[in-house]
């Protein structure tokens, strides 16, 4: 299922993306700067996108863990994916190059019915949070006047709260608070609606470790930019 709703958002983003450029160019495009010549002005650039996150946790990830309460002998269900958004701001160098950081959040993991060998009789439920604070930097292809591809690529922190419940006076403990610096991968679209605000489309992957999920995002939003001179 959560293939098939990630699928779904990335023929989305895909379909936006190709309406968008079969869309006239208004007539105040015609005087861009860099159709005349003059040399590009750097910008500060921000903007959001709303839309699904997955965490990709799955009971194989929690199950055999050993925990003061014993081994973890099953977990009724996981729930690792739905909505999320991201926020960020950038640098524009020039056309092409940029840099930009930018936060995103995940909807909370659900773990239900946990159970473990040293508390027969005995479940527990798990909600943790997830959020990543990327650096990046941003290649764009310019095509045309308001149409651009980019690839986003750098590092990702992420903080990742505790695994794990208590009911009564039984605590299953699957996994302590963690950070880590993780490699982050996106591709998307920007198109121009005026000069300075834009719609985006976008997909961003954190790439994980042994303990920790690759997670992915893929979004919808719009931005403002702001020439600096």
């Amino acid at each position: 299922m959560q293939k098939i709703a990630l699928a779904i958002s990335l023929l989305l983003l895909t379909s936006v993306v190709f309406a968008a450029a079969q869309l006239p160019v208004p007539s105040y495009y015609k005087d861009l700067s860099y159709q005349k010549g003059i040399p590009y002005q750097p910008k500060f650039y921000g903007g959001f996108a709303f839309g699904y996150g997955d965490l990709h946790y799955a009971k194989s990830d929690f199950v055999g863990n050993v925990t003061a309460a014993g081994k973890v002998t099953g977990i009724g269900s996981v729930g690792a994916d739905g909505y999320a958004a991201r926020i960020y701001g950038g640098y524009a160098y020039n056309r092409y190059l940029g840099a930009e950081v930018g936060y995103t959040f995940f909807r909370r993991t659900e773990l239900s019915r946990i159970t473990a060998s040293g508390a027969p009789g005995v479940s527990v439920r798990s909600q943790f949070a997830q959020q990543v604070l990327d650096l990046v930097a941003k290649l764009t292809l310019p095509i045309g006047q308001r149409f651009g591809l980019f690839v986003r690529g750098g590092a990702a922190w992420v903080h990742r709260d505790i695994i794990g419940g208590t009911r009564g006076t039984t605590t299953i403990k699957l996994a302590s608070r963690v950070n880590y610096i993780r490699p982050t991968l996106g591709l998307g679209a920007d198109y121009y609606i005026t000069p300075n605000l834009f719609a985006a489309a976008s997909w961003m992957r954190v790439f994980g470790t042994s303990s920790l999920e690759d997670s992915d995002f893929v979004g919808l939003g719009f931005g403002y930019q702001v020439n600096l001179m």
